[in-house]
């Protein structure tokens, strides 16, 4: 899945999210040049699961509770060309380099 050219804000919850529960299909998503701020609780974005990975590039993160993140075994990758900050915790620690082909 590809989310290009998005914004989420202003959500009751998380901004966006990538969840696989288990013993479910493996979900693999690129978010580029996207915006998520301002969601009320929870994540800008966040991945979920053994089976999730998230790799963001070009991303403004800000306003929101949580930044980023990435539980239950989850990857979120960044190709290092983020904004993340202005969240009350920014979450960059859950980020790991994504490596360009």
């Amino acid at each position: 899945m590809s989310i290009t050219d998005s914004k989420s804000s202003e959500n009751t919850s998380n901004g966006m999210v990538g969840t696989s529960p288990t013993g479910g299909a493996a979900i693999v998503m690129l978010i580029d040049r996207s915006a998520s701020s301002h969601n009320a609780a929870g994540y800008g974005v966040i991945a979920d699961g053994a089976l999730t990975t998230i790799r963001i590039d070009g991303m403004s993160i800000g306003g929101n509770i949580n930044g980023v993140g990435a539980t239950n075994g989850a990857s979120l990758q960044s190709y290092g060309t983020n904004k993340i900050n202005g969240n009350s915790n920014d979450g960059i620690t859950a980020l790991t380099p994504a490596l360009p082909h």
